[in-house]
Parts: structure tokens; sequence; C-alpha cells
């Protein structure tokens, strides 16, 4: 969402195609990664239809991290986990080590109770690492285990830096405890870094073990105007009945 190197796309100047796009969307639960200070203080002050959640994912929980949002007029709390990816999950600013990169990465994980009595679900986000495959294989499979903890279907959303063919896709997908869809097997492309990419890249994706059709996800349409991206990642949606 937001680093200190993106020029005319700074993320100051791109709030507004943010805020814009989001309310015009309206979804009922929202992943944000790369969520720096700026963003952290900035999205449940504007998002007020929304409950907002989240932290850094370095020591004292600074730094770059993740953030969840649900709506408040059709989901309630339950429990709050962050989790960091390695041998100490809840222990900041820890990593794997190996091949993963010197960023700490982290997952996040709600359990949400809707209002319309439904039984409550495990919403997930989180951002694997953008070097190590290893690193990211390990991520995805202790992000499962996370999410399987409990009997309740779950909803993952993230920026996995994987593609559809790598390990730590095959990880989720191929899951033995749980059917896994991916909602977004539709969609060709997530990340055009600010419109500089041509080829198809896609890293970002919404997993889920409900009775779901991929048919109905999209990324929202990014037409820059006046240059300014909402993103330097397409938003990805997915519509389904739970």
């Amino acid at each position: 969402m937001e680093t200190t190197h993106d020029g005319e796309n700074n993320f100051k100047y791109r709030k507004p195609r943010v805020y814009e796009t989001i309310k015009a969307e309206m979804p009922d639960l929202i992943g944000f990664q790369e969520v720096l200070e700026g963003a952290r203080l900035w999205l449940p002050e504007v998002l007020t239809d929304y409950t907002v959640i989240g932290c850094g994912r370095c020591e004292n929980y600074s730094g770059e991290g993740l953030m969840l949002a649900f709506r408040k007029d059709k989901f309630d709390l339950l429990s709050f986990d962050t989790e960091w990816l390695s041998y100490l999950p809840h222990t900041t600013n820890t990593t794997y080590g190996g091949d993963q990169s010197c960023c700490p990465r982290i997952m996040q994980k709600a359990v949400l109770l809707p209002k319309d009595s439904g039984l409550p679900f495990v919403f997930c986000n989180v951002h694997l690492d953008h070097e190590g495959e290893n690193a990211r294989m390990l991520g995805a499979m202790q992000l499962m285990q996370s999410v399987l903890e409990s009997d309740l279907h779950f909803i993952i959303t993230g920026d996995f830096n994987a593609e559809p063919t790598d390990a730590a896709i095959s990880v989720i997908r191929n899951c033995n405890c749980r059917a896994v869809k991916d909602l977004t097997e539709n969609i060709k492309t997530t990340f055009h870094g600010f419109g500089r990419l041509k080829e198809n890249c896609k890293i970002d994706y919404i997993f889920t073990d409900y009775e779901a059709s991929e048919l109905n996800s999209y990324t929202v349409e990014d037409l820059h105007p006046s240059g300014l991206y909402i993103s330097d990642h397409y938003p990805v949606i997915a519509e389904f009945q739970a």
C-alpha cells in the first residue's frame, strides 16, 4: 500500500483514490498489506463504517504491517491474533532465517461472528516473503496450521509473492484437511508496479473453504487519472454468499 519511494504515487497522494475505491465497492471484509504508520492512522479515521485493526511487523509492533477491516453492521469480533511467520510466532520481529529476506513477515487472524445469526468464521490476512521460496512455503504451512486449529470456515486474503504454480500456493490448494478454493483463479494478473510491469503477474489471492464460485471475482480497473494509481497492485474482489 505505501512505501517511501513511490514518487508521484506516494500514498499521501493516492489516499482519495483508495477511499473512493473502498466506498464504491463497499466490501464486507478487507485485507490490507504493506501498511505503514501513515496508513495505519488514516484508515480507521476515514473508514467509519468498518472496524479496522492491525499492527506493524517489527519490534514494538511498529513498521510496515497488515490491517484487517470488517463492516461494523455485519460482524462482531470474537478474537484477534498476530503471528510472526517464524519458529517463534508470538515473538515480534522474528523470521525463519535461511533464504528469508531481512523483513519479518506476519499473518493476522480474526474470528468474526455475523450479526445475522450465522456461524463464526476465521478471517485471515497475510503477506509472505518476497525473496525466499522456502520462507514462503514455511509461511504458507504456518498459515494453514493456524486457520485449521478450529473447525470454523475460513477466508484468507493476502499478498503471497508467489505465482499460482509456486510451492507456497500448492501448500494451500492441496490441503488434505479441507477443500480449499482459490476465489481468484480466473484472475490472470494482480501486480503491475504502478503500470511499469506489462506482463501478467498474479501474486495476490483470496482463498476459502466455503462453497463458492471463482467466477464472481475480479480486479478493480485502475485508470490512473492524472497519473495516480490506486496502488501498485490491482484491488482484488471476490463475491460469494457464505
